[in-house]
């Protein structure tokens, strides 16, 4: 058998060769490239490997920052278009809500002019009364000209009212038509 030949390398020491030839896969799989680490430290083709790596890495790194970055933007901005839906439509909750609100009180403040008319009313026919006493009121109330049909309708109960208070003060059926004719 041969005996493996010693090769002296550049540094002084030694490393034992094989004789038989290997071919280029079997070198390529029984040890790392030659041409990578030399005695000398990494050549040409080591740097340029290395700085093809890095350049690789590098790509990827921008590729997956650039592709985050895209699919972050384009959440953010479908996070703006549903909060400025949810904004539309939330106005529009507030303006129905707010007409709403218009509506009741348009309502409201009609119901309490029509209270408050009919208590001024009230209050100044007792003070006419309270004045001028019952049979003075009575004969204003005939005297005065006579009301439309509208206003008849409207002020039929108060004059159903006077009837009643007259009532109260009449001694008897016969005497009603006295306090009213004077």
């Amino acid at each position: 058998m041969a005996q493996p030949a010693t090769t002296p390398t550049p540094t002084g020491s030694s490393y034992t060769r094989s004789a038989l030839p290997l071919s280029s896969s079997s070198l390529a799989a029984a040890s790392p490239s030659p041409f990578l680490f030399s005695p000398k430290g990494p050549g040409r083709l080591a740097r340029k490997l290395e700085r093809m790596r890095v350049e690789r890495l590098e790509e990827s790194r921008r590729v997956a920052s650039a592709k985050y970055r895209d699919e972050h933007r384009e959440k953010v901005l479908e996070a703006g278009r549903v909060r400025a839906a949810r904004r539309r439509a939330a106005l529009k909750d507030d303006e129905v809500a707010k007409a709403k609100a218009r509506e009741a009180s348009a309502r409201y403040r009609a119901q309490h002019r029509e209270e408050l008319a009919l208590k001024q009313r009230k209050v100044r026919k007792r003070a006419f009364i309270q004045k001028h006493g019952l049979t003075a009121h009575i004969q204003r109330r005939f005297d005065a000209p006579m009301p439309s049909r509208d206003d008849r309708m409207d002020e039929y109960d108060y004059e159903a009212e006077d009837y009643r208070n007259l009532d109260m003060f009449a001694v008897g059926p016969w005497e009603a038509p006295r306090i009213c004719d004077m």
